[in-house]
């Protein structure tokens, strides 16, 4: 649980969205469904901890990312002349291909042999990088819906007020059982009574 918390916030840091604003949902994807358990019983902690409305789990890491090769500086050391060709297989590789290379530790090209140390292998997130912030590490991503809308723009203003009110109250020195009467103003002209 603490994993998906921590790669939340790092979504939300880097979309610079503050926890105090929240969230429509957050998707949790791991292939290994123990794991998904794990966080879905606890996942009432989740929500608060990253102020999100819904908490979404899946265990199909494919629909969200694809695995991408990067030749590494040193393949040209092993491969010398055939260094540019194997780059450009490796950028060309295919997701059969690269879970092939994967699990054999190398993958034949017929001109060349490419192994396992010759490339970086990362994931590449293939939603919608507008509307998701995403963090991953290993085999873990979460996804946080960032899209906008009025309802959760009113819960982020009325937490606003909320905090103000407490702070407020706290400078006066106003104990919890004081009753306060606060006004607020809608527009220029009406004032109503909360």
């Amino acid at each position: 649980m603490q994993s998906a918390i921590i790669l939340g916030r790092r979504a939300r840091d880097a979309r610079k969205i503050p926890n105090r604003f929240p969230l429509t949902s957050l998707t949790v994807i791991h292939p290994d469904p123990e794991f998904l358990e794990d966080i879905e019983s606890l996942q009432n902690a989740v929500k608060l901890e990253l102020n999100v409305h819904n908490v979404e789990f899946s265990s199909e890491l494919g629909s969200y990312m694809k695995l991408k090769c990067n030749a590494r500086h040193e393949i040209g050391k092993r491969l010398k002349r055939q260094a540019r060709a194997a780059k450009t297989f490796i950028a060309a590789m295919s997701q059969e291909q690269i879970h092939e290379l994967k699990d054999n530790g190398s993958y034949d090209f017929g001109e060349f042999e490419v192994l396992l140390g010759d490339v970086e292998i990362v994931f590449e997130f293939i939603g919608d990088e507008e509307r998701y912030a995403i963090a991953q590490h290993g085999r873990l991503l979460v996804m946080l819906d960032t899209q906008e809308n009025k309802e959760l723009a009113y819960e982020a203003h009325a937490r606003a007020l909320k905090i103000g009110i407490q702070s407020a109250r706290k400078e006066l020195g106003l104990k919890p059982t004081q009753d306060i009467y606060v006004f607020y103003a809608l527009g220029e002209t009406s004032e109503k009574n909360a």
